[in-house]
């Protein structure tokens, strides 16, 4: 059994972390391409994971003595079969697709120890280690006590165009139609709700979320998660933000930034195909413009209006 132990001491750990739909996969082959001697980890919270190792497994069974291979999403492969993934998955049972269904948002204090069990023998390893987690920054307070050390990257994207690739790029961006609900959004405000209230906090209630269009909805959780991550930087060895339409745009210079604020050894030699171009304009609209649009029905103080300012969403 791994120990629970205060922290990870001595080992680098490298995490990168966005909300949904982000660009965070891109970030991550990024720096699986440029830190080439780390293990890299691809949503090791993934509610999936479980399903494509029994997958995987039996097809070994079927095909006895064939290479076996699954479609996995790019970088899977380097911890879906990672000898001690395995060992915790079948004989501990250490990994649960719970992982990535609930508990979005953790403190400090939270005590989660099969969730800690199962990171601590992901990243058990004499190399170092990075964790590309989607399901992290409402978890960055809980993180930070577990990799106290850890160096920490946060992508953040257009929340214009990451709710219109949420929604599969919807005719109407303010559609009161669209689902709310995806990628847990639901379930996600209800634990942040419930998380502010743990912290002394009432400035959310579920009524009140009740009555928002989900755009609103949307935007006031993406606000409130970079808000929670913003309040995690002292807790980090090193930390950068970084936008995606930046990383896209001149990728060789961001992961060069990314290597000096980080102190970090990275050997950028080639280019990584975005998966998604910037998107730029939107029923004749700049995201800025439509920004602006939308902000006009929401408070002066909306808690996502800091980092819309603070990284040029406003303006760009």
């Amino acid at each position: 059994m791994v120990p629970l132990n205060n922290s990870v001491e001595k080992q680098d750990i490298l995490l990168s972390l966005g909300w949904f739909r982000s660009g965070t996969t891109y970030l991550f082959n990024c720096l699986k391409n440029s830190l080439p001697d780390w293990e890299h980890f691809y949503e090791p919270f993934n509610p999936g994971i479980g399903r494509f190792v029994e997958q995987y497994q039996q097809l070994q069974q079927n095909h006895p003595g064939k290479t076996v291979r699954l479609k996995i999403k790019p970088g899977q492969e380097d911890f879906l079969f990672h000898p001690y993934f395995i060992r915790q998955r079948f004989v501990n049972r250490r990994f649960s697709e719970k992982f990535g269904l609930k508990n979005f948002l953790l403190s400090s204090q939270s005590r989660q120890p099969d969730m800690e069990r199962y990171l601590r023998g992901l990243t058990r390893s004499p190399h170092p280690i990075h964790l590309q987690l989607n399901r992290g920054l409402g978890r960055l307070p809980w993180l930070s006590r577990i990799f106290p050390r850890a160096r920490l990257i946060v992508i953040l994207r257009n929340p214009c165009a990451v709710w219109a690739s949420m929604q599969g790029y919807p005719e109407d961006l303010l559609d009161p139609r669209l689902d709310p609900g995806k990628f847990q959004l639901n379930r996600l405000l209800s634990e942040l709700v419930e998380y502010q209230h743990g912290q002394g906090e009432t400035e959310l209630n579920l009524k009140k979320i009740s009555f928002l269009s989900p755009f609103q909805r949307f935007l006031l959780a993406w606000g409130h998660l970079h808000k929670i991550a913003d309040q995690c930087r002292p807790k980090f060895k090193k930390i950068c933000w970084i936008k995606y339409e930046e990383l896209v745009t001149d990728q060789a210079e961001t992961v060069r930034r990314l290597g000096k604020k980080l102190a970090l050894k990275l050997h950028y030699d080639q280019a990584i195909t975005a998966q998604q171009k910037p998107l730029e304009r939107w029923k004749g609209l700049t995201n800025s413009e439509l920004l602006q649009t939308l902000l006009n029905s929401l408070p002066d103080d909306h808690v996502s209006l800091p980092y819309l300012q603070k990284f040029n969403y406003l303006t760009d």
